[in-house]
C-alpha cells in the first residue's frame, strides 16, 4: 500500500517538473516576417513630423530606415537609424492591430506605388504598405488642404516617427549664446611685478588700461635719480671738504658724459630722410610700357575658332552623350546609373534609330555608345534616349523632371558633335551648374531631314 503510493507521488513530480519547464514566447503573435514601410507626400512642408514629406522603413530584424527631405519617393531608400528589440517590434505590431491596420481584408487593391504623385498644390499622400504571414497588403489614403488623410494611419505614422527619432520642429529647444561673466585683470599680476600698483578694480576693458601706465613711470626713475644728486652741492660748504670733496666730483662726472652722448643721437636721424631721395627714380617703368606693345598680336586665332561653327542638320554626327543637371543642388544625387541604363535603339552599321517593330531593336547605354566613339543619330534616337533619361529619374523617385538637350559644337567644319542632356528638379535654392558649356546650340527642328 505505501508502495503504490509512493509511486503515485513520484508520477505527479515528474509531471509537474515536465510541465513548469515548458517556456512560453510571449511576443510570439509578432509574424517573422513583420515589415512595415510609409512613404509622406506632403507639399508645402509643415511643422510636424508627420506633415513633412519623408519615408520610414521597418525591415523585420528590427533595423528603422528613415528620411526626411523634399523630392524624395516611394523608391528612395533611407538611411539607417536605429535598431529594435523583440519587445518594441512586439508593440509596432499591437499598435497595428488595435488600428485595424493588420487586417489585409480592409485594405486597399495592390497597385504600382511608384506611379503616385505627390500633390500638385496643398495636401498630402500617405502610402502604407505591411507585410506579415507571407503576406502583403497596403494602404493609399490622400487629402487635401490642411486636413489629415485617415486618425488611424496618422496615430500610426507618428508612432514610427518617434521610433525614428524624428521629432516636431516646434519641440527643439531654442539655442541661446552663453553668458560670459568678466572678472576683471589677474589679481596676482602686481606681485608678480607686470604692474606698478596692485588693482583693486575690474576695468571693462584691463588689457589695455593695465598695460599703458607702467611703461610711462620705469624710464622716469631711472632718469631723475642722477639729477638728485645736484643738492649734494652744499655740504661743501662745511669744514670737512677734503674729506667729502673727493667722493663727490667723481659720481657728477660719469653721469654727465652719458647724459650727454644719447642727445647726439637724434642728428643722426637726419641722414635717414637724405636717403629717401634715390627712390624718385619711376623712369625706370618707362621700359615696362614698350614691353606691353607685342602682346596685341595674341588675340588673333580667337576668330579663326569661331569661324568653323557647322549649322547642325539632322542626322547628326554625335561623338558623346552628356546627362547633367541643369541645375545643381545638395539634396541632388548622381546620374551615373541614368548613363548605365538601357535603351532600345536600333543600329545599322554606325547609325543608331527608334526601332520600328513594338519589341524590335537592341539593348544599349549611353555608357556603352560613348565607348563605342558615338554615332550618327536621328531625332527619333535623340527622343527615345531622353525619354530613358525621365524614366530613369522617376524610378530614383524624382517625378516631374524636365528634360532637354542641346549641342556643343565642334572644334573642326566637319568633326562630331557633343550631345548634352539636362535634367532639371525644381528645387528651392538650386544653381545654374557652372560646368556646363557657353557655346551650346538648340537641336535642329524636326523634318524630312530627321528621318
Amino acid at each position: 500500500m505505501l508502495r503504490g503510493r509512493f509511486l503515485l507521488l513520484l508520477v505527479v513530480v515528474l509531471t509537474s517538473c515536465s510541465t513548469t519547464s515548458r517556456r512560453v514566447d510571449p511576443f510570439g503573435a509578432v509574424p517573422d516576417d513583420f515589415s512595415v514601410d510609409l512613404t509622406i507626400l506632403s507639399r508645402p512642408q509643415g511643422d510636424r513630423a508627420d506633415q513633412r514629406t519623408s519615408r520610414i522603413v521597418l525591415e523585420p530584424d528590427g533595423s528603422v530606415r528613415y528620411m526626411a527631405r523634399r523630392g524624395i519617393g516611394p523608391n528612395t531608400f533611407p538611411p539607417l537609424v536605429r535598431r529594435l528589440d523583440r519587445e518594441q517590434m512586439a508593440r509596432i505590431w499591437d499598435s497595428a492591430a488595435r488600428l485595424g491596420l493588420t487586417d489585409p481584408d480592409v485594405a486597399d487593391v495592390d497597385a504600382d506605388l511608384r506611379r503616385v504623385k505627390p500633390p500638385s498644390r496643398r495636401g498630402c499622400v500617405w502610402l502604407l504598405v505591411l507585410t506579415g504571414e507571407g503576406d502583403r497588403w497596403n494602404f493609399t489614403r490622400a487629402a487635401e488642404g490642411d486636413e489629415q488623410p485617415d486618425a488611424a494611419i496618422v496615430a500610426f505614422g507618428r508612432e514610427l516617427g518617434a521610433l525614428a527619432w524624428a521629432p516636431d520642429r516646434t519641440t527643439h529647444v531654442a539655442k541661446a549664446d552663453p553668458v560670459r561673466w568678466d572678472y576683471g585683470p589677474d589679481p596676482w599680476a602686481a606681485y608678480r611685478g607686470e604692474v606698478a600698483e596692485p588693482v583693486l578694480v575690474a576695468a571693462v576693458t584691463p588689457e589695455q588700461t593695465v598695460a599703458e601706465p607702467p611703461l610711462p613711470p620705469s624710464p622716469k626713475p631711472k632718469v631723475a635719480q642722477p639729477k638728485a644728486a645736484e643738492p649734494i652741492s652744499p655740504p661743501p660748504a662745511s669744514k670737512p671738504e677734503p674729506k667729502v670733496a673727493e667722493p663727490a666730483p667723481a659720481p657728477a662726472a660719469k653721469p654727465e658724459p652719458k647724459v650727454v652722448e644719447p642727445p647726439p643721437a637724434p642728428p643722426a636721424s637726419k641722414p635717414e630722410p637724405k636717403v629717401v631721395e634715390p627712390p624718385p627714380a619711376p623712369p625706370a617703368s618707362k621700359p615696362e610700357s614698350k614691353v606691353v606693345e607685342p602682346p596685341p598680336p595674341a588675340p588673333k586665332p580667337e576668330p579663326k575658332v569661331v569661324k568653323p561653327v557647322p549649322t547642325p542638320r539632322w542626322p547628326l554626327d554625335i561623338r558623346r552623350i552628356h546627362v547633367t543637371w541643369q541645375r545643381t543642388h545638395q539634396d541632388l544625387f548622381s546620374l551615373d546609373s541614368c548613363m548605365k541604363s538601357t535603351i532600345r535603339l536600333q543600329r545599322r552599321g554606325h547609325r543608331l534609330t527608334e526601332p520600328r517593330r513594338e519589341y524590335g531593336g537592341t539593348s544599349l547605354s549611353i555608357a556603352a555608345i560613348n565607348d563605342r566613339g558615338g554615332g550618327i543619330f536621328d531625332a527619333s534616337a535623340v527622343r527615345t534616349i531622353e525619354r530613358s533619361i525621365r524614366v530613369c529619374t522617376e524610378f530614383l523617385g524624382l517625378l516631374g523632371a524636365k528634360i532637354g538637350s542641346a549641342l556643343e559644337p565642334p572644334t573642326s567644319p566637319d568633326g562630331p558633335f557633343d550631345l548634352w542632356i539636362f535634367v532639371d528638379i525644381p528645387l528651392e535654392g538650386a544653381n545654374l551648374s557652372p560646368d556646363l558649356p557657353k557655346n551650346l546650340i538648340a537641336l535642329p527642328a524636326v523634318g524630312k531631314d530627321s528621318q
